[in-house]
């Protein structure tokens, strides 16, 4: 009787596990009350960003946090403003291309996460931008898979 309730608890267990993340994934949404979130090598990571007009017709997707020591921001760059798909470049400059950066600095111990390839494409450039991205990034020495983005709705500030 212990074995068969141990095992319908963990089959249930299981089942919900997958509901949940495959809930993420199929309404293609980030999660709580954020507007910007990737996975970065296996960790998810989900914020609430701002956009803001640069000059040169680039455009940034921008958030920044300071808590306890710790010193964050992640900066998405398109260089356009129409709809489709831009290139990831480390060195990005060019109409088409993005640049992504996600910064960590954790008690004087810095990490630099620079695209390198990869795609991101923008559904909406409204008064809200949205849109999903994917690629390499490398912090250095080692590259990681950026895989999951999504914006939604980012507002310029």
């Amino acid at each position: 009787m212990k074995k068969t309730a141990f095992w319908m608890i963990a089959g249930i267990m299981a089942v919900s596990s997958v509901w949940v993340s495959c809930k993420k994934n199929n309404s293609g949404a980030c999660e709580g009350n954020t507007n910007l979130c990737f996975t970065l090598n296996g960790q998810e990571i989900s914020v609430n960003a701002g956009r803001m007009e640069l000059p040169n017709n680039r455009y940034r997707l921008y958030w920044e946090e300071t808590n306890q020591g710790t010193y964050k921001n992640i900066e998405i760059d398109i260089y356009g403003n129409v709809t489709g798909e831009y290139t990831f470049a480390p060195n990005a400059g060019t109409s088409g291309e993005a640049a992504f950066q996600y910064f960590v600095n954790s008690g004087g111990t810095a990490t630099n996460y620079v695209g390198q390839s990869g795609t991101l494409n923008l559904t909406s450039a409204s008064s809200g931008w949205s849109g999903t991205f994917s690629g390499t990034v490398n912090d250095g020495t080692t590259d990681f898979t950026l895989t999951n983005g999504v914006f939604s709705d980012v507002p310029l500030e």
